[in-house]
């Protein structure tokens, strides 16, 4: 579509873990503008992480109207609006729609007990067989049976749950829906149905009709509200299409729409995303399984909770030492260069927030093995790059055992600021990886289903062939021999810890 000869752009907006980012793009994917606005995570208690959904509605408004005066100095103006945001954080609003308490994000374990029960009650097949996937804390299933027992008077008043992507579109809109991917994100899901589980609404004591109306991610779920648009600073009736969760907005924001392409997302955590039709019996309970974007496939999510957050852990607590910018992960990570390879024998168990895949063990914490007085920063950055690798590869290895191929290994993610960690994964892992031309993964997906929902493509996977392509790959070196080595010690290290745990 074009207005006086020049192209409309079409906006991504994806709502996540700490940064709100709007991207404007035009309709071969080039970044036009883009804004990003910061928010905190509440922890008022030991294991709580919460946020106000109206914070991320403002940070949005400021975005896009950076994002507005930024296209308006190009002549540009938009012509629709994709949407993405960080999956299981149920927001629940009343019959004014009106949020009734902050969300319990997905980093949110309170409801470990809730959970726990859950899988007791219903059993592991059936639970696996229905959904896809075994009940954890950061389900909203699990989260929901905690607030009716320790909440029963907001409970009572729940008239939506909604996910945080939904949430913005109802603020922009004013309709109420959720697509697939978000929906079978909630354990609440009938993966193989594809429709709400009325098996499962029941265990929580939710009302069905709590539940919002589920669309495809390429359906438009309405139009710019005038109230919105103003304080949007934008034309009112701007299409908005519902898009999709960040998990798989960021696997279409990488290719991975088809089989053999896997894609490694390197963020606050780091996730291998797999597509597949058909996801083999073995993978069940060990990797997540969600509705991908597109109808009858399905998204394998391979999950370190602190992936990026290791690094910015070790970052942060650097920074107080020496005094500088803790948000500077590229020259955190070029330490990492004046140490060998294999950190001198330092083991880095990066369990800040549990395993994720393919252990499921969301209790177990991180160590350093094998630190002695010669160890400086140095070693202690690469041990921790090291250790993320290592974890990751846990759920690679279950990958390739499954027997699904992994024809390209793809990377992406805000955390790769240097060459140095790519190459250490590349080693880690003895397979090449594709450094993609992706800024952001998650606002680019949303771009995508936009797009096509739009009519600039014809299908997802046309999209992401035109739009997504590496910009560099890295093979591994003779240092692989010596990371399989030291892989090795690292399932020695986790597996005596998970041991240590389950003694006391």
């Amino acid at each position: 579509m074009a207005i006086n000869g020049d192209y409309m752009a079409i906006v991504g907006i994806d709502i996540g873990t700490s940064t709100a980012k709007v991207f404007a793009f035009d309709p071969q994917g080039n970044v036009l503008a883009y804004a990003r606005e910061s928010y905190g995570i509440n922890r008022p208690n030991i294991g709580w992480a919460e946020q106000d959904p109206r914070v991320w509605w403002q940070a949005i408004t400021s975005g896009m109207r950076t994002v507005a005066k930024q296209l308006s100095k190009m002549g540009q103006t938009i012509e629709s609006i994709g949407l993405s945001g960080q999956m299981h954080g149920p927001v629940l609003l009343d019959k004014d729609g009106v949020p009734l308490l902050p969300c319990p994000i997905w980093m949110d374990t309170r409801a470990q007990k809730q959970a726990e029960f859950i899988n007791e009650l219903l059993g592991h097949e059936a639970l696996l067989s229905i959904t896809g996937n075994l009940a954890v804390p950061a389900f909203p299933a699990a989260k929901l049976l905690w607030i009716r027992e320790n909440l029963p008077r907001i409970f009572k008043k729940i008239r939506w749950v909604l996910m945080p992507k939904d949430y913005i579109g109802f603020c922009l809109t004013q309709t109420i829906a959720t697509d697939h991917s978000d929906a079978s994100g909630t354990l609440l899901y009938d993966i193989k149905a594809r429709t709400w589980s009325d098996d499962l609404v029941q265990v929580i004591g939710l009302e069905r009709d709590c539940l919002p109306p589920l669309i495809c991610s390429t359906q438009v779920l309405g139009k710019l509200t005038p109230e919105a648009a103003r304080d949007l600073s934008l034309d009112a009736d701007i299409p908005v299409v519902m898009g999709a969760g960040d998990l798989i907005t960021s696997a279409i924001g990488t290719g991975a729409v088809q089989p053999g392409k896997v894609s490694l997302i390197l963020g606050t955590a780091g996730q291998l995303l797999a597509y597949t039709e058909v996801v083999p019996v073995e993978l069940l309970g060990k990797f997540y399984v969600f509705a991908h974007a597109i109808p009858a496939a399905n998204l394998l999510l391979g999950t370190l909770p602190t992936g990026g957050a290791a690094l910015a852990w070790v970052a942060k607590w650097w920074s107080k030492k020496e005094d500088v910018d803790a948000t500077d992960f590229a020259n955190v990570i070029n330490l990492a260069k004046q140490s060998l390879p294999g950190a001198h024998g330092l083991i880095f168990v990066p369990y800040l927030a549990g395993t994720g895949t393919p252990h499921m063990d969301y209790t177990l914490t991180g160590a350093f093995v094998g630190l002695t007085e010669n160890h400086g920063i140095a070693e202690i950055v690469r041990a921790v790059l090291e250790g993320v690798a290592y974890a990751l590869r846990d759920s690679l290895e279950v990958l390739r055992k499954s027997g699904l191929p992994i024809a390209e290994l793809r990377l992406a993610g805000g955390a790769i600021k240097s060459d140095a960690w790519a190459q250490i994964i590349t080693d880690v892992f003895a397979l090449p990886l594709h450094l993609l031309n992706v800024l952001d993964a998650s606002p680019l997906g949303a771009f995508i289903l936009a797009a096509t929902a739009t009519g600039h493509y014809n299908h997802l996977q046309e999209a992401c062939d035109r739009v997504i392509f590496s910009k560099k790959v890295f093979t591994p070196t003779r240092h692989s021999e010596l990371y399989g080595k030291m892989y090795k010690r690292f399932q020695q290290v986790r597996d005596a810890l998970r041991i240590c745990k389950n003694s006391n």
